[in-house]
């Protein structure tokens, strides 16, 4: 398990990064104390009126230059609360740093983790639930690494004691891939799946197979896409041209 630690204290801190439920209690000790140790715990417990205007600010719901530091004190405290915020950055998981990545203050980041990993509760379920539902693949991610990312989230969810149908994971991971990658990808699998339309459904509405047929399919199709030069893939190259491939072929041989 990755460890964090800090190398500007004499004192030991290096404890393991927070991971999701499991450790989060533990964690949770260990980062006060480490804070503590910084002089930055306060910012944890209450955010100052900079911090809240800096962070409105950053969300674009304050557009007024009152956003900026208006004394050296206010401009000291903001600079701490960002090193809190980056201690408590470094002291997570890459995946658990994507939940607190747009919390602009150390308080944010800091209840936004409290209310995903406290506890078991409704409250807990349906944040989860709306963080899946808004999870989308990076431009610079590989469609192999998405998918395995979403089914760990999901597993998750559903450790966690939340319910999602087959039929909406599937949406999940195929909605959240990224434009250009996405018509080729849901072609790919409703051409691999074959899946027969129940009766009653529109013609045109889109036919899915089982989730863990779906991440199968997938799969082949980064394998696939691996194999061609790097472009838009569209679903009417699945079919070869086989006339532009024969002189394509004749082309390389000579």
């Amino acid at each position: 398990m990755e460890r964090a630690s800090d190398p500007t204290c004499d004192a030991d801190y290096s404890f393991d990064k927070l991971v999701g439920t499991d450790n989060y209690h533990a964690w949770t000790r260990n980062m006060r104390l480490l804070l503590r140790s910084q002089n930055l715990e306060a910012h944890i417990d209450v955010e100052t009126a900079i911090c809240t205007r800096y962070s409105d600010h950053m969300h674009g719901y304050w557009q007024s230059d009152g956003a900026d530091p208006r004394s050296q004190e206010e401009a000291h405290t903001l600079r701490e609360d960002r090193r809190a915020r980056a201690s408590i950055m470094k002291a997570c998981t890459e995946e658990v740093k994507s939940e607190i990545a747009l919390k602009i203050t150390a308080r944010s980041a800091w209840l936004d983790l409290e209310s995903i990993y406290a506890g078991r509760n409704p409250g807990n379920l349906m944040i989860r639930h709306a963080l899946l539902l808004e999870m989308r693949m990076q431009s610079h991610e590989e469609l192999g690494t998405w998918v395995n990312r979403m089914q760990r989230k999901i597993a998750d969810f559903e450790d966690f004691g939340g319910e999602m149908s087959d039929q909406t994971k599937t949406l999940l991971v195929l909605r959240g891939i990224t434009k250009e990658r996405q018509a080729g990808a849901e072609n790919w699998v409703a051409m691999k799946s074959r899946v027969p339309k129940a009766e009653g459904q529109l013609p045109d509405s889109p036919v899915f197979p089982p989730f863990d047929t779906c991440v199968k399919h997938l799969h082949s199709y980064q394998r696939f896409i691996g194999l061609k030069p790097r472009k838009t893939f569209r679903s009417s190259a699945l079919a070869p041209q086989s006339g532009d491939s024969a002189s394509n072929q004749k082309l390389s041989r000579r």
